[in-house]
Parts: structure tokens; sequence; C-alpha cells
């Protein structure tokens, strides 16, 4: 919604003259981020479309940074950064902007350790199951192993130690075609899988 002020000046039963066609805003509302989700190779940053808005401003604190730094003005309601390194903390705000008004932003916002896709290099047979193994995700604290027999669904198997590159499926049943994927995890975020 547009508002418009205008100001006169007080002094005992003194009252000032006043600009009649004032000083009009448009008040908009503070963008509000929905998600923060790893995807494969940049980080995915969703929020509610504002009202009145034409444009956003996204604003990013990378690792132990104190300040906000502007990355991106874009004209729909989420962004796309490519600019991450597995293992690094990043926290987002967004400014909406419309008829020369910015919004309020949160000055918290919202943040997200990125994890780069692990990179699963063989999947071999051996007598007692099928040994899976994967480059190391800097910042993985663990590594989620899922999966899928022929064109099934996913299934998790279990996590290991972000220490370990490697996985020994001892369920797996001779004659069965298997694929096996690996998902980075440190505490509640998760990388992207291929």
């Amino acid at each position: 919604a547009d508002y418009t002020y205008t100001i006169r000046a007080y002094y005992g039963t003194s009252i000032s003259s006043f600009n009649s066609k004032g000083v009009t805003v448009k008040y908009l509302l503070t963008p509000k981020v929905t998600s923060v989700a790893n995807k494969n190779g940049y980080i995915e940053v969703k929020w509610g479309a504002v009202s009145g808005a034409s444009s956003y401003y996204v604003y990013r604190k990378a690792g132990s940074a104190t300040s906000w730094t502007r990355v991106a003005t874009v004209s729909k309601a989420s962004y796309t950064d490519k600019n991450v390194k597995s293992g690094t903390n990043y926290r987002y705000t967004i400014k909406a902007y419309g008829s020369k008004t910015l919004s309020g932003y949160n000055a918290t916002g919202w943040v997200t350790k990125y994890l780069s896709t692990p990179d699963v290099v063989s999947a071999k047979s051996y007598s007692n199951g099928i040994e899976v193994k994967w480059k190391t995700v800097k910042g993985a604290a663990e590594y989620g192993i899922y999966r899928k027999t022929g064109n099934g669904l996913w299934e998790f198997l279990t996590e290991v130690d972000g220490k370990k590159t490697a996985y020994r499926d001892k369920t797996a049943q001779k004659g069965v075609t298997y694929t096996y994927t690996v998902r980075a995890v440190y505490g509640t975020t998760t990388s992207y899988f291929n």
C-alpha cells in the first residue's frame, strides 16, 4: 500500500504551514525465506513473493563474515548461488524493492552449510556384499548411503562416519542389480545426491 506523509511544526499555540503534496512511500513487507537448499553445485534460496515488489535484493554472509554483502538483484522470488565452497556456512537475507522503496530485512537471516555432492567412484561386488566408494566431501560429518533395486525407489541404508569413504552393503543379494548413491551430511543439512 502507498502512504503519504507531511509534517507541521508546533510551538505553543503556533503551527507552521505544511507541504500539501507530502511524501508518498510504498510499504513493502519483509520477505520471508521459505527454503535454503543444497543443490548440485549451488545453493537455491526461495522466499515468499511480496505484493508491490518489482525486484529483490539478495544479501549474503559467507563463512565468518559479520556484515551483509549484496550478491544479486533478481525479479523472481528465488536465487541460485553458484559461488559456494563445500564446508562453508552461507547466511542469506532478502529485501523487497518497489516504487523506489526498500522493505526491511531479517537481520538474523537463514543459514546452511554448503556440502558438495559426493562423487561415487566405484561399486564392486564381493563374496560378502557390494562395496561402494566415494570421494571425500569437505565439511561432511557423515555420509548417508542409499540404494535402489532395478528401477525402484531410493532406500536409505545407513549413515557412516565422515572420515570414511567406503561402505560394504552386506544385505545385497546375488543376482540382483543395485544402484547406489551417497549424500554428505552435517547435522540436519544434507548435500544433493546423484
